[in-house]
C-alpha cells in the first residue's frame, strides 16, 4: 500500500478585516501563512512578484499546506489530531475575500507512481467557485482526437 502525498497553496488575496483572518487561520491545522509584509521562505519567493504586492498599501496573503499529507485541509482537530468536524475550506476561505479579491487554490499530488492528480479552485467573496482538474485531460483528448485511443496514466 503507497501513501499519497499532496502540497497546495494559494495566490496572493487581500481579506476584509486581517483579524477574524488570523483568528481563522490560527483555528485550523497544518496551514502556513504569509503575508506581503513577511520574510517569505526561499521556496515561495518570486522577486518581482514579492515585490509588486510589498508595494501597495493592503496586505495580501498566501496560505499553504505542507503537512497531514499535504492537501487541502477538508477537516478541523484539535491539538492532539482529534478529528472534530468536516470543514468546506473553500467556501470558508471566501467569506474572507475582499469583493475585489479572487482566491486561487491549487493542489497536486501523488501516489507514488500510480496516481498523479492535481485540481485547482477559483473562488470569490460570494462563495461561487470554479475548479478544473488535471483529468478532465482525457475528455479533452478524446473530444480532440476522435479516431485515437486514450488511455490514463495509471499504474
Amino acid at each position: 500500500m503507497a501513501n499519497y502525498y499532496a502540497i497546495w497553496r494559494t495566490n496572493y488575496f487581500r481579506v476584509k478585516n486581517q483579524k477574524i483572518f488570523k483568528r481563522w487561520t490560527d483555528s485550523l491545522s497544518d496551514i502556513h501563512v504569509s503575508d506581503s509584509d513577511e520574510e517569505t521562505p526561499a521556496h515561495e519567493k518570486r522577486g518581482s512578484i514579492i515585490g509588486a504586492f510589498e508595494k501597495r498599501n493592503n496586505k495580501h496573503y498566501m496560505l499553504y499546506g505542507v503537512d497531514n499529507n499535504g492537501g487541502i485541509p477538508s477537516g478541523r482537530f484539535d491539538d492532539t489530531g482529534h478529528f472534530l468536524d468536516d470543514l468546506d475550506f473553500i467556501l470558508e476561505l471566501s467569506e474572507h475575500l475582499r469583493e475585489d479579491s479572487i482566491a486561487i487554490v491549487m493542489e497536486v499530488g501523488a501516489e507514488k507512481v500510480r496516481y498523479v492528480c492535481g485540481q485547482a479552485f477559483a473562488v470569490d467573496h460570494t462563495g461561487h467557485v470554479v475548479r478544473i482538474c488535471i483529468s478532465d485531460i482525457y475528455d479533452l483528448a478524446r473530444d480532440s482526437f476522435p479516431n485515437c485511443e486514450v488511455t490514463t496514466a495509471e499504474y
